[in-house]
């Protein structure tokens, strides 16, 4: 009885990630492909990944974040890594013994905040203005905070969108109903791998 759900999710799954506008350059770098070498148990067997970085601000530049979500055979998998940045340009993985359950609600509920047809920042920047009490037309722009880069990967498919500080600008762009979806993505994920926004 339990197959025919998991036939049924799987199918529209695929539908969805078929209408996909990735770039379809099997020779795409991914991002950081040292780091991702080194990590031993992520899974390279996949109809689809979703990978989301924390990249450090000035403060803390090198210090980097991997939440990874993970589809095959119908089942998601969640992992979470920390990348503690030591001397020489080396990395000391931490894989976060967290125990992500309900990644199949997860991605329902990144799907309902339309993460696969997200635009980058840069094509948001264009409305990055807002009027103050005289009328006049001010922009607000964040010098420090931490960026974000989501990557899709499918086959020989990929897909790569970065977001600066796009919580705090969410609060002073309220007109861009995109930068709500990106930031209630991102909370989710911090809640899931117990970290702080």
């Amino acid at each position: 009885m339990k197959l025919i759900p998991l036939i049924i999710l799987t199918l529209a799954f695929n539908n969805v990630l078929s209408q996909i506008d990735f770039e379809t350059d099997a020779n795409k770098d991914y991002l950081y492909p040292d780091i991702i070498a080194e990590i031993g148990n992520l899974s390279k067997d996949y109809d689809f990944q979703f990978r989301f970085w924390i990249h450090g601000g000035i403060a803390i530049p090198a210090q980097k974040d991997l939440f990874v979500m993970t589809f095959k055979n119908g089942i998601w998998n969640c992992q979470n890594y920390q990348f503690v940045y030591r001397k020489r340009r080396k990395y000391r993985i931490v894989e976060n013994d967290l125990s992500i359950e309900n990644c199949d609600s997860i991605w329902n509920y990144f799907n309902d905040n339309k993460i696969l047809n997200l635009p980058d920042m840069e094509s948001l920047k264009k409305d990055f203005y807002f009027l103050d009490s005289n009328g006049d037309t001010l922009k607000t722009m964040v010098m420090d905070g931490l960026n974000y880069s989501f990557e899709f990967l499918k086959y020989d498919k990929y897909k790569l969108i970065e977001y600066h500080s796009p919580i705090t600008y969410s609060k002073k762009y309220t007109h861009i109903p995109e930068l709500k979806y990106i930031s209630n993505i991102i909370r989710l994920i911090y809640r899931k791998i117990g970290k702080d926004i």
